[in-house]
């Protein structure tokens, strides 16, 4: 079996299903905030992995699925500003949640 092909495979799959955050929300989860370096661009198959693995298109459907359990998540990078960050940096919402 060549790298692609298991790539594809189920069990492959399966392990990429049970490692994403995603499919483990609750409704008691902490807050997240998140930064990225590089832009929102489009992801193609010509896209490297190193830039698609960690793309800023993952924590948008990540803020939107905590958004739909009523969770905080914020979502920073070069072209996308949350339209309300209290905290506009990472160590000053970190700060304000261990004071909580």
């Amino acid at each position: 079996m060549t790298l692609t092909e298991d790539w594809e495979s189920e069990r492959v799959k399966k392990l990429m299903k049970e490692a994403s955050s995603i499919n483990h929300l609750t409704e008691g989860d902490i807050p997240v905030y998140m930064t990225y370096s590089r832009p929102n661009n489009d992801v193609t198959e010509e896209t490297p992995g190193a830039v698609w693995v960690h793309h800023v298109k993952l924590g948008l459907k990540l803020q939107e699925a905590m958004g739909e359990l009523g969770l905080e998540c914020l979502v920073t990078g070069p072209d996308v500003k949350p339209d309300e960050d209290p905290y506009r940096s990472l160590e000053a919402f970190l700060i304000a949640k261990l004071k909580e």
